[in-house]
């Protein structure tokens, strides 16, 4: 209990420091090769859930060519044509994933959570899963525990189910395992879309 009041934040502060720190140059980089790589931002903003299903603004690197990322519920596979070169890269290696420590800075996010849910994601499985609410007592993570093994191709079923589990057992071993156990599917670069090439 004290974990989750008062450590997991300080948790969250110090890493998200840290990473800012380290990440800056490789971050800058990225930024200019988004930009150079077909018009538009560097950073794609999104507008997501997060605890008490406050809505608050999600920062990651673009990955598609602007205009064809909305906030509507669709996933994208391996071969979309939407997705730019560098785009695919950072993907791959999550790296599209880096301004989320900005996020975890502000207490928006946390390292390890729920993943954020869009607006209309909520809209549509609100009525399916009733009591999906509950995964709203925490703050939505950078990673989450689905991630381990299933990653994109998680159902938002399967995702709830994890996320439920989370929410009771959270400590700091769950959490310590979780970013490890991610650690090693994204260097596997393991089920980065949710469905597969064709």
């Amino acid at each position: 209990m004290v974990y989750k009041k008062c450590f997991k934040r300080l948790l969250d502060i110090v890493i998200s420091l840290i990473a800012i720190v380290v990440l800056l140059i490789p971050a800058v980089i990225i930024a200019i090769l988004v930009k150079a790589d077909s018009p538009g931002p560097a950073v794609f903003k999104q507008v997501r859930l997060g605890k008490n299903r406050t809505p608050f603004v999600m920062y990651k690197f673009r990955s598609m060519v602007v205009n064809d990322q909305s906030d509507c519920v669709m996933q994208s596979d391996e071969g979309d044509p939407r997705i730019t070169k560098v785009g695919a890269f950072i993907r791959d290696k999550s790296l599209d994933e880096i301004p989320q420590f900005i996020n975890i800075l502000l207490g928006r996010m946390s390292l390890i959570g729920p993943r954020p849910m869009l607006p209309a994601e909520y809209e549509l499985y609100s009525e399916e899963l009733p009591d999906l609410d509950e995964r709203f007592a925490v703050r939505p993570g950078l990673f989450c525990t689905v991630d381990v093994e299933y990653r994109a191709e998680a159902s938002m079923e399967l995702q709830w189910e994890f996320d439920r589990e989370y929410i009771e057992r959270c400590s700091f071993l769950v959490d310590l395992k979780c970013f490890f156990g991610v650690f090693v599917s994204v260097i596997q670069e393991k089920n980065i879309y949710s469905i597969s090439k064709s």
